[in-house]
C-alpha cells in the first residue's frame, strides 16, 4: 500500500510532462528512486518492502519490454512513452 503512495505520488508531479523525455536522470529520480533509490539497489522502505533486487544495466528496448509485460509496473507503463523508457534505461544507476 505504502509503495502505492510513492508510486502515485511520484506520478503525479510527472503528470504535465514537466519532465523532458530526453532528460533521463530526472525522470529516474521522478518515477523509480522511491522504490529503487537513488543507487537503483532497492534500498529504500518501498523496495525492502517488495523485496527489490539491484537493478541492472539493460538496454532501452529491453526496459521497455520489461516495463510494458510487468504487473507491478502497471501505472508506469500507461503513463510514460517509449521515448523516456529509453531515457531512464540509459540513467540507470547500477549500483556498481
Amino acid at each position: 500500500m505504502r509503495a502505492a503512495v510513492v508510486l502515485a505520488l511520484a506520478l503525479s508531479w510527472l503528470g504535465s510532462g514537466s519532465v523532458l523525455a530526453d532528460d533521463g536522470d530526472a525522470l529516474y529520480q521522478a518515477v523509480c528512486a522511491s522504490c529503487h533509490g537513488a543507487t537503483g539497489r532497492g534500498d529504500t522502505p518501498a523496495g525492502r518492502a517488495m523485496n527489490l533486487r539491484p537493478l541492472e544495466a539493460m538496454s532501452g528496448e529491453a526496459l521497455t519490454g520489461y516495463i510494458r509485460g510487468n504487473a507491478r509496473h502497471k501505472a508506469l507503463s500507461d503513463k510514460l512513452s517509449d521515448e523516456e523508457l529509453r531515457a531512464i534505461a540509459k540513467a540507470i544507476p547500477t549500483g556498481d
